[in-house]
């Protein structure tokens, strides 16, 4: 990054990416400096993948994903993604029950029934908060699979 800005999921591949050129530099007398170099990235940016912005900013980049993160980092990850889609599907029941959606017509909610039993989604038994989860979680394996 030679720009006088960067972009927040620039930041975590970038420290990844200084802290294994330092490892792999082997040239003699370099040992000091480089570990003076490897102290002050850990000191500035030691927590960086512990922060929830930087963390799903890096991942929701295609080029990125999950490459940066070891295991417990991408399970933080995905529950993060989760939690955050469960809050806006919140959010979102919540705006349409009290602004749209106050006194639903009763023929309304038969059609979407009557539709949703034609397509054969009734889920076999989930409740709406499991389905999700499951959807959810589906999309976040199918994102991290399709290639940059």
């Amino acid at each position: 990054m030679s720009r006088d800005e960067a972009l927040i999921l620039e930041v975590i591949p970038t420290v990844e990416a200084l802290k294994k050129y330092l490892r792999e530099i082997n040239a003699p007398g370099a040992g000091t400096l480089r570990e003076q170099l490897e102290q002050g990235i850990l000191k500035r940016f030691g927590t960086i993948k512990e922060n929830k912005c930087f963390a799903l900013a890096t991942f929701l980049d295609p080029k990125y994903k999950f490459a940066v993160f070891d295991e417990e980092g991408r399970n933080e990850i995905k529950t993060d993604v989760l939690i955050i889609g469960d809050e806006i599907n919140l959010e979102s029941d919540e705006e349409v029950e009290d602004v749209i959606y106050k006194k639903p017509s009763p023929n309304l909610w038969k059609c979407l029934e009557d539709i949703k039993s034609a397509s054969g989604s009734d889920n076999k038994g989930m409740n709406e908060d499991s389905a999700l989860l499951t959807s959810v979680s589906q999309e976040i394996e199918a994102y991290v699979k399709i290639p940059y």
